[in-house]
């Protein structure tokens, strides 16, 4: 029975690839949208995602939309345009600009402190601060938090005196009549809107499997149910002045700077990336494991583009959260077609994953402005996409030509791409991992995500680096506590027979009263050595508690 059924999802999951290819939009040869839907869908039944729904609004007021597989395999229900998602972290896009409308009727500053409250102590973390995302200690930069965001839910709700649920539909989904948009599951005024909700899969390997719907909670983060048509509507409204004056939806689209004073890749709930000397205005939404969700826009344009999905696979594994649309694959298959110069299939065609290495250099050698065609991003997309699929070999050989062939690429000297790099576990990503740290480090010697990665890096190799690096971050007085006592455990861990060395960890990591159990477990060997000579005891007792 088990493998009837197995054979009745292959049935049905080849059946949606059929109907993507037979689609009269797929067929439309010579045009944009044809194109773009072509290379979405060969994305899509690689990656084995069940269903996806997509659209482009223009600047003149037209939409293109397609579906792609199936919302539901097991009904055999498609995916169309007005199949509903979960749309995830775009929902943050909706909290942004609630806060600055509510802010216009004086019931709301972004100047606001956030102190009073459990998760965040320190007075200089606003309202604004949350909204950018540089609510982090100070000097810390840009970190991307759900979490944080989520705290701005009471503040908007006691601003608003009502739920947050009713606040989006009064305040953004009646007036624009987005009629399948969905505050929340269980928000009981727009249950009956719940009619083409997408059915969720996880999928492992080539297999999806469908799961349990996530948690009904809708939040400031995340919790909204909508569609494609309804995000276009939702994203030109934000230029047309109906919920917001230019002067404040300008506010959403400008990058803050982080308390070091840096600027960020994120405005007010959105975020904001230069691609080829063009603004994009973009967001990514990934509700573990069932749905994800990217929306992008291109302001001068006039364009935007949204994709929605039944699979966290459409965003997974991609590090956007630290500010690079290029690390979709997705995306960049949009941009190609619609900001580049020139035919898609003549100078700026996609890379096939399946040309021979010969191929591959032969096309892509000539090419050495990264800004204009972006190579090197597609081919570190592609091999994402690669290692998803667990096809490790060309995963590999595809990051390597990105790297071989355009090792100056601006697009690829990010912590996003060195975290993909320490991923892949391979000796020669490895030392190209290691290799773009150092580079990073010159332009900001003092931050510690890239000294974390680069003393995991460092460890396969020389465990002797690791150690230097990991006493550096313990010396960053705005290196997060989590991240200073993950490497007090590696260094307490790593089997060093010198008890010097451990001493200066913990003189460094300045422990006011304990020693952190995990660190204490794992360093028992050490302390013990340290126990037994009372020249060490007597110093170490007196900065901590352990006994």
């Amino acid at each position: 029975m088990k493998g009837k059924r197995n054979r009745s999802r292959g049935l049905v999951f080849r059946a949606s690839v059929l109907l993507a290819v037979l689609s009269p939009v797929a067929l439309a040869g010579g045009n944009r949208f044809g194109g773009l839907v072509a290379g979405l869908d060969a994305v899509r039944q690689r990656l084995a995602i069940p269903g996806c729904s997509l659209a482009v609004g223009y600047g003149d007021g037209s939409l293109e939309t397609a579906g792609l597989g199936y919302a539901d395999l097991e009904q055999g229900l498609p995916a169309t345009a007005d199949t509903q998602y979960h749309i995830a972290s775009l929902s943050k896009g909706f909290a942004a600009l609630v806060a600055l409308q509510l802010e216009a009727e004086g019931r709301l500053d972004l100047a606001f402190s956030m102190a009073d409250t459990a998760r965040f102590s320190d007075p200089a973390v606003t309202l604004r601060r949350v909204l950018s995302h540089t609510a982090m200690r100070p000097d810390e930069g840009f970190r991307y938090r759900s979490d944080h965001f989520m705290q701005l839910t009471p503040v908007l709700e006691s601003a608003a005196r009502q739920p947050w649920p009713a606040m989006l539909e009064e305040r953004i989904l009646v007036p624009l009549g987005m009629t399948m948009t969905v505050p929340g599951r269980e928000y009981f005024p727009t249950q009956h809107r719940l009619v083409k909700l997408a059915r969720p899969y996880r999928v492992t390997g080539r297999e999806a499997r469908s799961i349990a719907m996530p948690s009904p909670e809708c939040n400031a983060a995340y919790g909204i149910v909508s569609t494609v048509r309804d995000l276009v509507a939702w994203s030109r409204a934000l230029d047309s002045g109906r919920l917001v004056s230019s002067e404040q939806a300008v506010r959403l689209f400008t990058r803050n700077r982080s308390q070091r004073g840096d600027e960020v890749p994120y405005g007010l709930g959105w975020f904001v990336s230069d691609v080829a000397g063009e603004m994009i205005q973009w967001h990514y939404g990934w509700r573990v494991p069932g749905y994800g969700a990217l929306i992008v826009r291109i302001p001068r344009k006039g364009l935007t583009f949204v994709i929605l999905a039944n699979s966290d696979r459409l965003v997974s594994d991609a590090t956007l959260a630290y500010g690079n649309p290029l690390r979709s694959i997705f995306v960049i298959e949009f941009l190609r077609r619609y900001l580049l110069p020139g035919r898609p299939d003549e100078v700026f065609s996609p890379v096939d994953p399946d040309w021979q290495d010969g191929e591959l250099v032969g096309r892509l050698s000539r090419w050495t402005n990264s800004q204009r065609h972006l190579y090197p991003e597609e081919l570190m997309a592609r091999g994402l996409v690669e290692s998803r699929i667990g096809n490790w070999k060309n995963a590999l050989r595809l990051m390597r030509h990105a790297l071989e062939l355009f090792p100056d690429s601006r697009g690829l000297c990010d912590l996003g791409t060195l975290q993909t790099l320490h991923w892949q576990r391979q000796e020669p990503f490895i030392r190209a991992g290691l290799s773009l740290g150092e580079r990073l480090l010159r332009n900001d010697p003092a931050d510690p995500w890239v000294l974390q990665e680069i003393a995991l890096l460092s460890r396969r190799g020389n465990p002797g680096d690791g150690l230097r690096h990991d006493l550096r971050i313990l010396g960053i007085p705005w290196a997060g506590a989590g991240m200073r006592e993950a490497a007090l455990g590696r260094i307490a861990g790593s089997g060093a027979d010198d008890p010097r060395l451990l001493w200066r960890a913990l003189e460094l990591f300045g422990l006011s009263g304990r020693i952190p159990a995990g660190v204490r477990k794992v360093a028992g060997s050490e302390l013990d050595a340290i126990r037994r000579h009372a020249y060490w005891l007597e110093p170490l007792s007196r900065m901590t508690n352990w006994q």
